[in-house]
């Protein structure tokens, strides 16, 4: 891969959605940009998602990504948290799909194994890989942060070998 992609890398939840830009050209990756998006859980459901697709877009705005990697639902506690985390996701998918930026998914699971080389990985052994590859110091960044950029960086994984 000689061009350079910009991937966004998002970590979809109810309360919190992680997100993270970075770029990569000649093998080489550079984070751009991350952080979340929050949800306040006292507004209404239409006005929490409204808030999160009007946030999505600033950033697709500013940052234009080319490819966008999203991690697929694969289990709530609840049915309640389960249908709140597809409503969010929905919109976000729907944000990507009307920037016409190809969407790509992955499971936890492939997530951790191509961060870390074991798809049963921690939280902690992910976050803790992430802040190596990408060369971070922040030590209080947030597991929804280092989860999006871990997710963004499953699709840099592939990739390589396109």
């Amino acid at each position: 891969m000689n061009k350079q992609e910009i991937i966004v890398g998002i970590d979809p939840g109810s309360k919190v959605t992680g997100y993270a830009f970075l770029s990569v050209e000649h093998k080489k990756v550079k984070p751009l940009a991350y952080g979340v998006m929050k949800n306040n859980p006292r507004m209404t459901l239409a006005k929490r998602i409204t808030l999160l697709y009007q946030e999505l877009n600033k950033l697709l705005s500013e940052f234009q990504p080319t490819i966008a990697s999203i991690e697929k639902i694969f289990y709530a506690k609840n049915v309640r948290s389960l249908v709140s985390l597809g409503e969010a996701r929905g919109v976000l998918l729907l944000a990507l799909e009307q920037a016409q930026i190809p969407i790509y998914e992955y499971s936890a699971r492939e997530v951790k194994k191509a961060v870390v080389g074991n798809g049963n990985a921690s939280k902690q052994q992910v976050q803790y890989m992430v802040k190596k590859i990408i060369k971070i110091k922040d030590e209080e960044l947030q597991f929804d942060i280092t989860d999006a950029i871990a997710i963004a960086l499953c699709h840099v994984n592939k990739l390589q070998y396109v």
